[in-house]
């Protein structure tokens, strides 16, 4: 949120709305890079699941 910080002493060149529009399109392009992210990722994870590790007991820490 910075970058909107940077731009708040220009409000009076740009004007309100066009400062507006501005914040609104950098949060959706920074919404869209984020789900774009999160679906690249959520492909990379599809398939079949691993087996989880399974760890031999012995028979004298199962007897109790």
């Amino acid at each position: 949120m910075g970058l909107v910080d940077f731009f708040v002493p220009f409000v009076n060149v740009f004007g309100v709305p066009l400062f507006e529009g501005i914040v609104f399109l950098f949060s959706v392009v920074c919404m869209l890079v984020a789900v774009s992210i999160a679906r690249d990722l959520a492909k990379r994870n599809e398939g079949p699941p691993e087996k989880p590790a399974t760890t031999a007991i012995s028979s004298s820490q199962s007897a109790s």
